[in-house]
């Protein structure tokens, strides 16, 4: 029961701190989401307005600082000085209000007196402000962690000065081996395990993590580092919509003369926002569905047979997380409940079904057996019709568009629901209970041409697909494709997140890695766009390929289609077991993840400082994580 509260405050945490950054207002696209800090002064009362103020001034106009993790935070002192009707001016620091915009970096007291948090860096605007008369200034922090492991030697810095250049060499610098160059990461994601070949006789490293307001230096041994959740916080905090450029340093500490430096260095991005949503997936390790958020350290199991007694595959969730159906005990219908697993069509209707979709008020639902889709009543599974989709031919893999407008199918000459060959994608219009317009999106040119799993991205734009030389299932040739949902675009390989494996790009049969499922993260328009997906690609040098078939996510950028790839690197989903085979990943809101609570004052919600009290659900503030510390919820560093 503790560890499901844990998993329940861990992502109440995540959501209210994206939530509150999104409301509160956009900072500088290198700094971090807003949130509102308890010790600020705009965050309770605003002070009076001054009478006769006419208009506002900032000393010093532009302040740069430089922190870190080890000494006293920083402070930078600012004047207001008011000018008013009869053009006197006088000092008006302690009467105005303060704020800033970018309090990952710090916060502003009410007397104008900035703290660095020793957490991020970053760029910041200050601003004084008294009824409707306001005035800016800038803050920069220049944050520099060092980061020793427990393997690192006493005198590593040493060994490795932060302004060593390094010497490149083939066979004796460092590798870069994942994430692979130019991945981008949703920013509150969890352990990410940072790989690495040594290269010869190199024993210690310092990795350095450099953009133009960070430098995170973490000296370690071996080939691999995975950060905490807290200096995971300061990359992603720092560089919140940017990216850091990742290098290593390597040297022999018995002939530490020669520096050596990996060559390139590899960018890594950030989303600007948290990735919000669950994932739902299909795991070997519980032979049913598992569920985590992408700032989980581990799943949890959800629908599997120990909850309804019988074998639980190919499952499908509402885009609003409501809802779950699967194919219960073999190719029959049930639907559930996700907040409390209660049924709303039970396996003992005998609906028969291999794959089910929902509209977005969860009010119909389509189902996809023997090649047939059913429109059905999403409370009784009642049938209301069969869905038109040509003379001759056969439906599965059905998705509904978050729209409401579309309905997306795998269409054959065949009745088969899995491992079917020779498919189109086609779509067909949906209005009140009718279907019109049947449009094929992308033909088949043969038997062996084979499209199939289409699933439309939270913006109803974009149609995510797989094709593949053969058959849509256990088929290493199967990769990824985007079309435009309406037909307006062509089809496009997202070729990165297809071939960029271990930092390297694939060719020829080595690129063949059955990546298939395509599903979408739910975010908003003008966020990052993310596409998982599952794939027997290696992992860097955890496991080989086709060792395991897992979850691999990657960025999209809309904005490049049609005319260039959309697609970045993929990343493992870190939550996944190293030896455990996942399939299917269904990412949707949340709905296990409780409103954010309201701001004591109305207003901006609050975030809560070092060692609080978190139980009620309340977001912990940058770099600190609401965890079970003895029988009690506070805001901490560990997790675990």
């Amino acid at each position: 029961m503790r560890m499901f509260r844990r998993f329940m405050l861990l992502m109440m945490s995540s959501m209210l701190v994206a939530s509150v950054g999104l409301y509160a207002g956009c900072p500088s696209s290198i700094g971090g989401d807003t949130i509102a800090d308890p010790n600020q002064s705009d965050a309770s009362v605003d002070k009076p307005a001054i009478p006769g103020l006419t208009s506002l001034s900032i000393t010093p106009a532009n302040a740069t600082l430089t922190a870190d993790t080890t000494s006293a935070p920083p402070k930078q002192s600012y004047r207001a000085v008011g000018r008013f009707a009869d053009n006197a001016e006088r000092d008006v620091s302690t009467e105005v209000n303060w704020k800033v915009d970018n309090t990952a970096i710090g916060n502003v007291d009410a007397s104008g007196v900035f703290t660095a948090s020793n957490q991020a860096g970053g760029q910041g605007v200050i601003t004084a402000s008294s009824g409707a008369t306001s005035a800016t200034a800038q803050i920069t922090v220049i944050f520099k962690p060092v980061i020793k492991t427990a393997t690192a030697p006493a005198n590593a810095e040493t060994l490795i000065p932060t302004n060593s250049a390094g010497t490149v060499m083939n066979g004796n610098s460092p590798v870069i081996v994942y994430p692979s160059h130019n991945t981008t990461f949703p920013r509150n994601i969890y352990k990410v395990l940072f790989q690495w070949n040594q290269g010869t006789g190199n024993n210690l490293f310092r990795l350095e993590f450099k953009s133009p307001t960070m430098t995170l230096s973490v000296y370690t041994t071996g080939d691999r580092w995975e950060p905490t959740a807290e200096q995971w916080g300061f990359m992603a905090n720092s560089n919140a919509g940017g990216k850091v450029t990742w290098t290593v340093y390597g040297v022999n500490t018995a002939s530490p003369a020669v520096v050596y430096r990996s060559d390139p260095g590899v960018d890594i991005a950030f989303s600007k926002n948290a990735v919000q949503g669950a994932i739902y997936y299909w795991s070997t390790t519980s032979s049913g569905v598992r569920r985590a958020t992408v700032s989980d350290a581990a799943p949890v199991d959800f629908l599997t047979p120990a909850t309804v007694g019988k074998c639980v595959a190919c499952h499908t969730v509402s885009r609003d997380g409501t809802r779950i159906g699967a194919d219960i005990g073999g190719d029959t219908l049930g639907v559930y409940n996700v907040k409390d697993r209660s049924t709303v069509i039970a396996p003992s209707t005998g609906i028969k079904t291999s794959w089910t979709t929902f509209s977005p008020d969860n009010a119909r639902i389509v189902t996809a057996s023997g090649g047939v889709l059913t429109l059905r009543d999403g409370n009784t599974g009642q049938s209301l019709g069969v869905v038109p989709v040509g003379t001759g031919l056969y439906g599965t893999h059905p998705d509904w568009s978050p729209d409401g407008k579309r309905l997306v199918f795998a269409r054959s000459a065949s009745n088969k629901d899995r491992g079917i060959q020779g498919s189109s994608i086609a779509t067909i219009e949906y209005n009140a209970g009718t279907w019109q317009n049947l449009k094929v999106l992308v033909p088949s040119s043969g038997s062996a041409d084979t499209n199939a799993y289409p699933m439309f991205s939270p913006d109803s734009r974009f149609i995510a697909y797989v094709r593949a030389n053969g058959a849509s299932d256990k088929n290493l040739k199967a990769r990824l494709y985007v079309v435009a949902a309406d037909g307006s675009g062509p089809a496009v390989e997202l070729a990165q997140a297809n071939t960029v494996v271990s930092n390297q790009t694939l060719a020829g049969t080595a690129a063949d890695v059955a990546n298939n499922m395509p599903t979408w993260a739910p975010t908003k328009t003008g966020e990052t766009m993310f596409v998982a997906f599952t794939s027997a690609r290696a992992y860097g040098k955890v496991f080989a390929f086709n060792k395991y078939l897992q979850m691999w996510v990657a960025a999209f950028d809309p904005a490049k289609y049609p005319a260039a790839d959309s697609s970045y690197p993929a990343f493992r989903l870190p939550f996944q077991g190293d030896t455990e085979e996942s399939h299917r990943p269904f990412w949707v809101e949340d709905a296990l993840a409780p409103p954010p609570p309201p701001a004591p004052d109305g207003g901006t919600m609050m975030c809560l400082p070092a060692n609080a009290d978190c139980t009620s659900g309340a977001p912990c503030c940058s770099g600190y994580i609401c965890n079970d510390v003895g029988g009690k919820f506070i805001c901490d560093l560990r997790v675990g």
